[in-house]
């Protein structure tokens, strides 16, 4: 397999992003469910930022009834195909940015070429990115965008996930070597509680190697289509395919780089409760209990 990482580390930044042909998509990076006012803007912002010049492409994926005006929210395509004036949804991007247009629930959207009001990182250049809509539910909406996705590599982000530095390079790295993998776990709040997590995730990954999805897992394009993707099944979707991954007989190469995650749920919920929480739920599904089973006695108990 071509070295695709070290083709770009002799390249600065903007150079590969004014040379690459539209068709050049080395990582496609997929979102699910981002409806959050500003947070696509931010987004973007943070890839442009950790991608070290490879090419890469965004896809959204929202769900069905959710994409557009007349879902009643703020969502991505509103927040993202505002004019030069910056009507849309406020606090997105700072004034005077400008953007391309796109379609009600499918088609290409450009990010803004501005400074996100939300975010640290300038916009230097467009980010190239598809907003499309998808049934509900997390494993479809990530197959939706595996299909839809150009790139060699397929990375898979939660919406409240950063990536850590030369993000794309130490996964294409991995993936020379391997055909999946995922970053290490790190949660963003200083508390000791959060440090023991990490360590207890940190363990599972090694014992299991089956990471989380919110440890944006990566893969292959063709070998994640080979697997056919995510089970559609309501929850576990990421430890499912592992598993059948590492049934299979091929490694699963978890990186020593660490995401950033947000604590929200742990200070939403409990941070006990969800922790005994997932980890039932990983037990009971390890068990044998059906995904859909654990679906409904997730959504009964969620804080």
């Amino acid at each position: 397999m071509t070295n695709i990482s070290a083709k770009y580390k002799t390249l600065q930044k903007d150079e590969v992003h004014s040379a690459m042909p539209d068709d050049d998509v080395v990582v496609s990076v997929i979102v699910p469910v981002l409806h959050e006012n500003g947070v696509a803007a931010a987004l973007g912002a943070h890839l442009l930022h950790v991608s070290c010049g490879i090419p890469f492409e965004l896809i959204i994926v929202c769900a069905e009834n959710y994409c557009g005006e007349n879902s009643g929210k703020p969502d991505t395509l509103s927040c993202n195909t505002k004019t030069e004036s910056g009507a849309g949804c406020s606090g997105s991007f700072a004034s005077g940015a400008v953007c391309a247009g796109g379609r009600q629930g499918h088609g290409d959207v450009e990010f803004c070429a501005g400074k996100p009001q939300t975010a640290n990182a300038v916009l230097t250049s467009s980010v190239r990115s598809i907003v499309i809509s998808a049934p509900k539910g997390r494993a479809r909406q990530m197959n939706a965008g595996a299909a839809a996705a150009k790139g060699a590599y397929l990375l898979f982000l939660h919406a409240d996930t950063r990536l850590p530095q030369q993000a794309f390079t130490f996964m294409a790295e991995a993936l020379e070597r391997v055909k999946a993998g995922a970053f290490g776990l790190s949660i963003e709040d200083d508390g000791l509680y959060f440090r023991f997590v990490e360590r207890i995730a940190d363990v599972r990954n090694r014992l299991t190697r089956t990471p989380y999805g919110d440890q944006a897992q990566f893969f292959r394009t063709d070998f994640f289509h080979a697997l056919n993707g995510y089970a559609d099944i309501p929850i576990m979707e990421d430890v499912d395919i592992m598993r059948r991954i590492r049934r299979g007989g091929h490694a699963v190469e978890i990186l020593k780089n660490r995401v950033a995650t947000s604590a929200r749920r742990w200070h939403k919920e409990g941070r006990l409760y969800c922790s005994v929480r997932n980890v039932c739920l990983r037990t009971l599904y390890a068990l044998g209990v059906s995904p859909h089973s654990l679906s409904r006695w997730y959504r009964a108990h969620r804080g």
